[in-house]
């Protein structure tokens, strides 16, 4: 069963650095919602490092999202299990700057009413990608085809969205790996799009922050530095701090402990570090000697 829900965008301003976007005001026998208590679902969108010494803009359009429901206990005492669908559509396409969406900030997608009730995945309709260089190449890029349903994103735990409440749901695109760069940076042929994207659900209430700095001695940031939290082995997200200050963000980590490897230039160095829901963790870095690159831990909070 899939239920149609339209969202109009009735402006674009900087909110951070987004586009907001507002829904229709259709009455619940329109969408099928009649009887059923609903909650709000606001989608935000963010992005995992990419190399932006060279590229002034990586953008993605989107046209809809979809809600997977896990099916009703009447539907599994029946046997007659299905998923429930809520697509939510945007009234026009609109297209995201993942450059712009670094260190923690986002954009606003879309935040409207759904059904109450818990969501187990969420399929995202990227319907075009391109890079615009700084030296002014364009790159318009092919979107997979297998991506026509909609990219597959499981939810690490259920969406759930509680009558009268709010939720909210995080994308993190990881723009290192879904723009994979053909050539070198001095003889750029062009890139392939593998749009790779992590989900988290309930970012308010069940997830946390990483922050901090990584400066030299004379707290300058230091240039080339990347960040990327590891799980058991698994890439979770990564991070490039801010040129002018050093600062870098990661938002929406699940709590648990983890593994940040530092790396600059050809070293490297590996950290844990623990989360928890609703707080933010400050690891700061502090570089000795920017020619050697040995970068020691200053603070773990």
């Amino acid at each position: 069963m899939i239920k149609r829900m339209k969202i109009t965008a009735w402006t674009a301003m900087l909110l951070l650095t987004g586009l907001v976007m507002s829904c229709n005001n259709l009455s619940e026998d329109e969408i099928g919602m009649e009887g059923k208590g609903t909650g709000t679902v606001v989608f935000k969108i963010t992005d995992a490092p990419f190399p932006v010494d060279l590229v002034e803009e990586a953008n993605v359009t989107i046209d809809w999202i979809k809600l997977l429901k896990y099916p009703s206990e009447e539907m599994v005492e029946e046997s007659t299990v299905e998923d429930e669908v809520i697509l939510i559509e945007l009234d026009e396409p609109a297209t995201f700057n993942l450059i712009e969406l670094r260190n923690g900030l986002t954009a606003t997608m879309a935040d409207m009413e759904v059904p109450a009730g818990a969501y187990a995945e969420i399929r995202l309709h990227v319907i075009d990608a391109g890079i615009l260089l700084k030296d002014g190449s364009v790159f318009n890029l092919k979107v997979p085809s297998g991506s026509a349903s909609g990219l597959k994103i499981k939810l690490g735990s259920a969406l759930d969205v509680v009558e009268g409440a709010e939720a909210e749901v995080l994308f993190d695109f990881d723009l290192s790996r879904s723009f994979v760069m053909q050539g070198n940076s001095k003889n750029i042929q062009g890139f392939i799009f593998k749009p790779v994207v992590r989900a988290v659900a309930n970012v308010q209430t069940e997830t946390g922050i990483i922050s901090g700095t990584v400066l030299d001695q004379d707290e300058n940031p230091v240039a080339g530095a990347s960040l990327t939290l590891i799980k058991d082995e698994e890439v979770i997200t990564t991070a490039n701090p801010m040129e002018e200050d050093g600062y870098y963000s990661m938002v929406g980590i699940l709590p648990g402990t983890y593994n940040m490897l530092l790396e600059i230039g050809e070293y490297s160095e590996e950290i844990a570090v623990t989360v928890e829901a609703t707080d933010e963790t400050i690891l700061n870095f502090v570089v000795e000697t920017v020619s050697e690159t040995e970068a020691v831990e200053e603070s773990a909070e």
